[in-house]
């Protein structure tokens, strides 16, 4: 049984009506879904670049930090040195960790805004 655009055409106004509703409504949630997953891809991307940067910054500042320093150093404190640049650069990695948890804490969940939609949707269709 194949549908026919001439049989809704044959449908009583009212009904044609629904249908036109629920086929705008139904566009309406896939134009909001399209534009959540556009906000969600650059959220990631966000994200990932910053996790990126903070990983090449801290091997190359702990590479060359620890290697000015143990230079620098007399050969008696050349070990203590090597730590504290060790817990400089962890603390520092650290922080970075902890603002990319701040980011995903004040995200929304992804596509929330078209569920929310889709919960608004199924109660106008139930009510009377």
């Amino acid at each position: 049984m194949a549908f026919s655009f001439e049989k809704l055409l044959d449908l009583p106004e009212s009904a044609r009506r629904a249908a036109s509703l629920i086929v705008a409504i139904g566009r309406n949630r896939l134009e909001l879904f399209s534009l959540e997953c556009r906000e969600e891809l650059h959220f990631s991307l966000k994200v990932l670049t910053v996790l990126l940067a903070a990983f090449f910054l801290a091997m190359f500042g702990v590479l060359l930090v620890t290697v000015l320093l143990l230079f620098a150093l007399p050969p008696e404190l050349r070990l203590t040195g090597m730590a504290c640049c060790a817990l400089v650069y962890f603390l520092g990695s650290f922080g970075c960790i902890m603002w990319v948890k701040a980011l995903f804490s004040r995200h929304p969940m992804p596509f929330s805004q078209t569920l929310e939609e889709m919960r608004k949707d199924g109660k106008q269709l139930r009510e009377p």
